[in-house]
């Protein structure tokens, strides 16, 4: 999967279908790209998502539902930046980082709209490779191929023993942090703390 765009993969949803306060839209809209999501994300073949660019917000999310991402050097961001304008990641972000990536990485990002260079999201398990701009589409084939075959098994941090075994301080750490930050003004970090929290209480994912 990649974008024809030299400089966005995907800067994900148009921020004017929020912005209109049509709540019956705004829901429907959600629902779509959830179920857009998982669709993608059952698709029986292998999924590789070759980031050329920017990669925010819905954009991040696409990629998450697929198998193994591949990012172009170059100075643009990866990240779930919704908080900072009011909103929470809507289209699964919020559940599949954290099983990605682990609680404390995902909830840095997503409680602040953190977003990352490259280099520092395959630092932090957000992508799985960093190639030279040039070589992104040889690279996603490659990687595709390997996956297909099973020559090649992504690491996948994921959420931790430990990290399950600290959950209660870990969330309450968090809110206390997003508290301080905002004094409580801000609701959607609270909203995006509260649906990590829950989205991943069920079972150690």
């Amino acid at each position: 999967m990649r974008s024809a765009n030299e400089r966005f993969f995907s800067a994900g949803a148009d921020i004017n279908v929020f912005a209109k306060g049509d709540l019956d839209v705004q829901n429907a809209f959600v629902v779509c790209a959830n179920e857009a999501m998982g669709k993608l994300e059952a698709v029986p073949k292998v999924v590789v998502a070759a980031i050329n660019g920017h990669c925010l917000g819905g954009g991040l999310e696409i990629a998450l539902c697929c198998d193994f991402r591949v990012a172009a050097e170059g100075a643009y961001r990866i990240g779930l930046p919704e908080v900072t304008l009011g909103l929470l990641p809507g289209a699964g972000g919020t559940q599949r980082l954290p099983r990605l990536v682990g609680l404390r990485t995902a909830l840095d990002m997503i409680l602040t709209g953190r977003t990352l260079k490259a280099p520092r999201a395959l630092k932090a398990g957000v992508v799985d490779e960093v190639v030279p701009a040039p070589a992104l589409l040889a690279a996603a084939r490659k990687a595709a191929l390997a996956l297909a075959d099973g020559t090649l098994k992504p690491p996948r941090g994921g959420i931790s023993a430990t990290e399950w075994l600290l959950r209660p301080v870990i969330f309450r750490k968090a809110r206390q942090s997003v508290l301080e930050k905002t004094g409580g003004h801000y609701p959607a970090p609270l909203r995006a703390l509260d649906a990590v929290q829950r989205g991943t209480a069920a079972s150690q994912a």
